[in-house]
């Protein structure tokens, strides 16, 4: 069995004993690994690139599994701008118990690369013993059921520390970004801002309101923030996520705004049409210049809109401090 996880932000440690603990007290596993992975995403035209981390934990894996992980570990860790680790589940003193120890973590040593790390820490691991291997795998024989609702539990362990907030979409988790643009369906619906986003790689929006004042937040973003873009609204409809893109260095820089951009000929020619306003200051249609890092339109659930008519809020303003967001189905 493999879950896949997306970490939030919290502190890592913490989250991963969180998760091997809560698996073991649900699955009565006999082990419990995860294999961390950092992916870096480069952008087009040199731009920062940008960080996938994704966890895979393996459920009861037997030494051939383990094995196996390990060497996917050091293989990913191997490739240019890829890093990974293995983290066990120490085995449990008292598998009936809530008393876990923490999980041990592989060390770095400096004299090592991370393939002599990785094994010399692999070989290091202790091992439950035969009889709690056959008093564990006897209880484990009619509790499989469980293993849905343990998965279930694991995507809600965030909120579930908050039960103010609505539960977690547990279809494709939403990625924490550093910013939440909503966008409304005037002056484009769904399928219109998708195809704008997608050809002209731009949020549009205007730097100056009708009363002559900047944007909240437009001076704020950065190159290489987070954004993800939620559209609805209309109607008292609900916010659906729709992409999760990254903030680009702008190609043709609005005068003081060096991050907007202004749209080219070519966008010009397919933004005319679609209702979008040009910005009333400078005469002509401008946006964030963004890269999709990732289509979340089937996406289940919605993202809560705060107050206020800003359009472009950060994580925090939305979703408070808890580090991690959840959707409301």
């Amino acid at each position: 069995m493999v879950i896949i996880k997306f970490p939030g932000r919290q502190k890592h440690p913490e989250q991963i004993e969180l998760h091997h603990k809560l698996l073991r007290s649900q699955t009565r596993a006999s082990s419990v690994i995860t294999v961390r992975t950092c992916v870096a995403i480069r952008s087009a035209g040199g731009r920062p690139s940008v960080p996938r981390i994704r966890w895979f934990t393996l459920i009861d894996a037997d030494n051939d599994l383990i094995e196996r992980a390990r060497q996917f570990a050091d293989r990913l860790t191997a490739i240019e701008d890829c890093k990974a680790d293995v983290i066990c589940a120490p085995p449990e003193r008292n598998i009936q118990g809530p008393d876990l120890e923490r999980p041990i973590i592989m060390p770095s040593e400096s004299s090592l690369n991370p393939l002599q790390r990785l094994m010399r820490r692999l070989g290091m691991l202790p091992a439950p013993s035969s009889d709690q291997l056959s008093g564990v795998h006897e209880k484990t024989t009619g509790d499989r059921n469980q293993f849905s609702a343990a998965a279930n539990a694991v995507g809600q362990l965030s909120s579930s520390q908050d039960r103010g907030r609505p539960t977690q979409c547990d279809e494709l988790p939403t990625p924490i970004c550093d910013w939440i643009y909503f966008a409304t369906p005037t002056p484009a619906g769904l399928a219109k801002t998708q195809s704008i986003v997608r050809e002209c790689r731009m949020i549009l929006r205007t730097v100056f309101n009708t009363k002559g004042m900047a944007i909240a937040n437009v001076k704020k973003i950065k190159p290489g923030d987070t954004i993800l873009l939620v559209h609805g609204g209309g109607n008292g409809s609900p916010y659906r996520p729709v992409f999760e893109c990254h903030v680009v260095a702008s190609p043709r820089p609005v005068p003081g705004f060096p991050i907007f951009s202004f749209a080219d000929e070519v966008q010009e020619k397919l933004i005319q049409d679609s209702g979008y306003p040009r910005d009333p200051h400078f005469h002509r249609f401008t946006g964030i210049p963004i890269e999709i890092s990732r289509d979340l339109s089937n996406t289940r659930g919605s993202i809560p809109r705060p107050l206020g008519n800003n359009t472009i809020r950060t994580w925090k303003e939305v979703f408070g401090d808890t580090g991690s967001g959840s959707l409301a189905e």
